[in-house]
């Protein structure tokens, strides 16, 4: 593990972590930090050692999206030119990032502190458990920027916070803070700057140490609800309950309960 890395990643006791790491830029992202993220995150479909995925931001901020210091100047090219490059940026990094995120079979957990500004925003809609300390401050600011959402925003927000706060959020482009989050359902936890840390690994911990088809599962079905009819609902949860029934976690699970004693959960 290169601790000088612009991005820290690290597997550790069924814990994979993602670190943005370049605190005196608020974590922002260069196009070879999200090139390493997609090779990183992919490599986690069908890791079955894997339990929980969580990102989270060394220094003050999580991630304050796109270093736009790295973006060339454009304004000498054509029209043409400008949409064809933004394009390409967007179809082969933008959507296989957050393409490859969605896909995680974990549970996603962020922790997040500070800035979390575009991309940054998008990691905290991608994360099914999100802790914010109260310092965090969430926006969408393309529109500001000259340009609309191109990292999923459009697709998670609606689900997340509804119709009307997603137009408020995607349109005005102004800040969310740690309170409104909450308020919102952006966040799970508000909580102290000084509790953050310990929120998150709390969080982690009864994940990872959780029988992971029932976690996954549960996931799975959750992700997929609000495209299903009941009658379809109902078929994948039989499915679902029927696999985790074929695990050693299940008979775990029932003996404990049985036995008046915390389980212990093997992952298999």
């Amino acid at each position: 593990m290169n601790i000088s890395a612009p991005i820290i990643f690290k597997k550790s006791a069924g814990v994979a972590t993602i670190t943005f790491n370049r605190p005196k830029s608020r974590n922002a992202l260069t196009m070879q930090m999200c090139r390493d993220l997609i090779e990183f995150i992919s490599g986690l479909n069908g890791d079955e050692q894997t339990r929980v995925l969580l990102l989270r931001g060394n220094g003050p901020d999580f991630c304050s999206g796109a270093d736009l210091r790295e973006m060339t100047d454009i304004s000498a090219v054509t029209p043409q030119a400008r949409a064809a490059e933004v394009g390409l940026n967007v179809l082969d990094v933008s959507q296989v990032l957050f393409t490859a995120l969605h896909k995680v079979d974990a549970p996603i957990v962020a922790g997040v502190r500070g800035y979390a500004i575009g991309a940054g925003m998008q990691f905290v809609l991608a994360a099914d458990l999100v802790a914010v300390s109260e310092t965090a401050k969430l926006a969408v600011p393309q529109v500001r920027l000259g340009h609309t959402a191109d990292h999923g925003e459009s697709y998670y927000l609606p689900r997340k916070v509804g119709s009307a706060r997603a137009m408020q959020i995607l349109l005005l482009g102004e800040f969310v803070t740690a309170a409104q989050a909450g308020q919102f359902g952006l966040a799970n936890w508000v909580v102290p700057d000084m509790g953050l840390d310990a929120q998150v690994d709390g969080i982690v911990g009864k994940l990872s140490a959780s029988p992971p088809a029932a976690v996954f599962g549960m996931k799975e079905l959750l992700r997929n609800c609000f495209h299903n009819t009941l009658e379809q609902q109902f078929a994948e949860e039989l499915a679902v309950v029927k696999k985790c029934a074929a695990t050693d976690d299940f008979v775990e699970a029932m003996a404990a309960a049985r036995e008046k004693r915390p389980p212990i959960f093997r992952g298999r």
